[in-house]
């Protein structure tokens, strides 16, 4: 559900327009309805709407004052603007605070309803930009944890745990980010530190093999066979 706050300084006025509208449609839910620009602020300061539906002329506090208060404080909320008037300065206002529009009482509720729907789209999109960067950072956490631990034994399940995914999510989100499985990955980090080793060090491969999380000597060569072209003693000589 998209959380809205409307505030109009006629109450009568408010109480039908929040009437009329099907809000479940929407999927939207009115959490306040206010009664003048002051009542609005202390709502949207602790109920953080999604959209703000707001009359321009209101006592105490204005829906223009209000509006810069939502976008310094609450940026991805949408705003909607409802005025008697049409004025050139409250328009430009409304234009810099990205108001999704400006409609001229009596409203029409065909227009705001296309209004509400138009920022229900942006809310959409910008929710799905949000979870497409927190699952990017998420990869890139699991990314730096392998990098820092692949020694270790790793397993898909504990990683997922770590930044909150199921495995399956994990597994599919690394792999479209990366190209690779998350053991791919591992696997790969794992073998270039072995050849480091077998290069700049005297340890034994099976000194080697445990260094870089492989208990199993003869596992470990056999995996390095496979994927390098030749043993850790046909590499190293």
């Amino acid at each position: 559900m998209y959380r809205l706050i409307v505030a109009d300084d006629d109450y009568n006025y408010l109480s039908r327009m929040v009437r009329y509208m099907d809000w479940q449609a929407l999927n939207i839910e009115v959490v306040g309805q206010a009664q003048d620009g002051k009542e609005a602020l202390e709502m949207c300061s602790t109920l953080s709407p999604d959209i703000l539906l707001t009359d321009v002329k209101m006592p105490h506090v204005s829906g223009m004052e209000l509006a810069r208060y939502v976008r310094e404080h609450l940026n991805l909320c949408q705003i909607i603007f409802m005025s008697v008037y049409s004025e050139k300065d409250d328009l430009k206002t409304a234009i810099k605070m990205r108001a999704i529009d400006y409609i001229e009482k009596p409203v029409d509720i065909a227009a705001l309803n296309d209004a509400l729907l138009r920022a229900i789209s942006i809310l959409k999109e910008n929710r799905r930009e949000y979870r497409s960067k927190t699952y990017s950072r998420a990869i890139e956490d699991v990314m730096q944890y392998i990098l820092q631990n692949f020694h270790e034994d790793l397993t898909i399940e504990f990683l997922a745990s770590q930044v909150y995914l199921s495995t399956n999510y994990l597994s599919s989100r690394f792999k479209a980010e990366t190209g690779k499985t998350i053991n791919q990955y591992i696997t790969g980090l794992r073998l270039e530190q072995a050849k480091v080793l077998l290069k700049e060090s005297a340890k034994s491969v099976a000194e080697i093999a445990a260094a870089v999380g492989y208990s199993d000597e003869r596992y470990f060569s056999k995996l390095f066979a496979r994927e390098v072209g030749m043993t850790p003693t046909q590499f190293r000589r």
